[in-house]
């Protein structure tokens, strides 16, 4: 981080404007205000970071090797560790028909992890009583990569026992987050496809784990269910209808790979709200009470 950034954000902990436990977002971008984002609340900050102070922190960031990241820069981001992800955005250029990204970024975000403990056990309790698969879904920046961590922690540790293989393929699950007593297994760097083939051929988990699914992870999603093997995923998304009108993820639904389609919200300050949703056996949907 800039030294700048740095000791602005130190004189808003150290003034009491705000506490560090709060930020889970902080934003670089080149020639423009730096800000942080607490709670979902933006501030903005008086810094501007330079072109070249852009430049010094991803290759800071890269342990002075750039080239040893390019493929995790070509997708646009970089893990340094802790859970921690920064969204590496900057101007694509073609070249031959190849996308080629220039080296001075636009903008830097900081993702910071919240930790947390116990948020996700009503949904833990739910899938003890009535296992099955289960997509978790919300805007973005609303905490689901937390919650599903909160939950692995859940039903991998000492109550519910279960064998837990997790799919990282951004290292923001588990980068050193899960506690050494939970049973997890975790896949890091691959696509999520090829993560859940491999757990299913050699891990022989009890429940799969797998961060923001896309549309064509679906199918894994199904294979891994006919093995008697629940996925518990997580997927952007505001609203059921939006989700159902997905086809893949409804037909997944509709399968039963997916037992459960749980909203996630989150008011400011506030315990986690989830909204849980099941099919009925005549094909429709109904609420489940946790």
């Amino acid at each position: 981080m800039p030294i700048s950034v740095a000791d602005e954000i130190d004189t808003l902990i150290d003034g009491g404007s705000i506490r560090a436990a709060d930020i889970s977002e902080i934003r670089l971008r080149a020639g423009r205000r730096a800000s942080l984002s607490l709670d979902g609340v933006n501030i903005l900050l008086d810094t501007v970071c330079t072109a070249g102070e852009m430049a010094s922190v991803v290759k800071k960031l890269c342990g002075g090797s750039v080239y040893a990241y390019e493929g995790s820069l070509k997708e646009g981001y970089v893990s340094p560790g802790g859970g921690v992800r920064v969204a590496v955005n900057t101007a694509v250029r073609y070249t031959g028909g190849e996308a080629v990204r220039d080296a001075v970024p636009l903008s830097l975000v900081f993702r910071i992890p919240v930790h947390t403990e116990g948020q996700s056990f009503p949904l833990a309790r739910l899938l003890e009583r009535r296992p099955g698969g289960m997509l978790i879904f919300a805007p973005p920046a609303e905490g689901k990569t937390t919650i599903l961590r909160d939950l692995v922690i859940a039903l991998s540790g000492r109550r519910f026992c279960r064998r837990v293989a997790i799919v990282d393929t951004r290292g923001e699950i588990d980068d050193g987050l899960i506690p050494p007593f939970c049973l997890t297994d975790t896949i890091c760097g691959c696509a999520r496809e090829e993560g859940i083939e491999w757990a299913l051929r050699t891990l022989s988990p009890q429940v799969i784990a797998v961060d923001e699914l896309g549309n064509r992870d679906t199918y894994c999603v199904c294979r891994a269910a006919s093995m008697g093997v629940p996925v518990i995923a997580t997927a952007h998304g505001a609203e059921l209808e939006e989700m159902l009108g997905r086809r893949e993820i409804s037909e997944a639904f509709g399968a039963g790979a997916f037992r459960y389609l749980v909203r996630l919200t989150r008011r400011r300050g506030s315990m986690p709200e989830f909204e849980v949703v099941t099919k009925k056996s005549d094909g429709g949907i109904e609420r489940v009470d946790i």
